[in-house]
């Protein structure tokens, strides 16, 4: 994102200015010749790139023809892009690129995450996450330390959150197995793991045994799917499925790409272990530690 700012606020916003912009016929050329400002503007701000006044918004919905009602509540929305993100906090140490996909989690409903290299960021121990950004020889002891805390400050949302999201993790085994080459480490991690999948009651954690073979996420690699409540006229944030990228990660919100990713994630949930045999799984690797 190319401005600070709240980024869910501002992709709503976005999202529902083309809706008008497009409502009234009027293409990006001719919204940004109106308004007295350029194209790449225009498609910035529909793109929720760019946080606004609330007199830009007005300007906006008064030549899109919008009623009262529905510019008084974009104009409303448009406070929320100004928003600073908690994550902020942490300066240039959390890359822009990671806005997006930390913005979504904060007002996601539930996750769908399937995971074939790694502890998901969510359910990782302190000393997990270290050693994982310990790998990276660009980043400095001090940046380690403040991406460490940044990420136990993004579990806040399953571990002290009044009302979490569902939570459904689909994990390889390789992952678990792995931690057996890290002792000290690899039990608290695979402890934390029984721990949120019985003490949480919206946290689901299966195993995926190699002895299932090769299935479709085998090509999918891992990703999480982001599902987002909706108001009272059935509005919200279109379901969305984020997969990994060294770089920067990639989204997919078009309802037949998001269909596909569904459905592997369904065959992944009947191919591995129910809840109960997965939890025996991972005590009995917790045994040999």
């Amino acid at each position: 994102m190319s401005e600070t700012g709240s980024t869910v606020p501002r992709l709503a916003l976005g999202r529902r200015l083309r809706q008008l912009r497009e409502s009234a016929g009027m293409t990006i050329e001719a919204a940004a010749q109106k308004l007295e400002t350029s194209r790449p503007r225009i498609w910035r701000i529909e793109k929720g790139e760019n946080p606004l006044r609330s007199g830009e918004v007005w300007l906006m919905c008064n030549l899109y023809g919008a009623d009262d009602e529905t510019t008084a509540a974009l104009m409303a929305l448009a406070k929320e892009t100004k928003a600073p993100e908690w994550w902020r906090v942490y300066g240039d140490t959390i890359p822009r690129t990671l806005d997006l996909l930390l913005g979504l989690e904060q007002v996601a409903s539930a996750f769908r995450w399937w995971e074939e290299h790694l502890v998901p960021a969510i359910l990782q121990t302190e000393a997990f996450a270290r050693m994982v950004m310990e790998t990276d020889p660009a980043l400095s002891p001090d940046e380690i330390e403040l991406r460490v805390k940044a990420r136990m400050g993004r579990q806040d949302l399953l571990f002290n959150r009044k009302d979490p999201p569902r939570f459904d993790l689909v994990i390889d085994e390789t992952v678990l197995e792995r931690l057996v080459a890290v002792p000290e480490i690899g039990r608290d991690q695979l402890d934390r793991l029984l721990d949120a999948g019985k003490s949480l009651p919206r946290v689901t954690v299966r195993v995926m045994p190699r002895s299932a073979g090769f299935h479709p996420a085998v090509q999918a690699g891992s990703f999480t799917i982001l599902d987002f409540p909706t108001n009272q006229n059935g509005n919200g944030e279109p379901t969305t499925v984020q997969t990994d990228g060294w770089i920067t990660p990639v989204y997919y919100t078009k309802p037949e790409e998001v269909t596909r990713f569904v459905d592997v994630f369904d065959d992944l949930t009947k191919r591995s272990l129910d809840e109960a045999a997965s939890r025996e799984f991972i005590q009995n690797l917790r045994s040999q530690l």
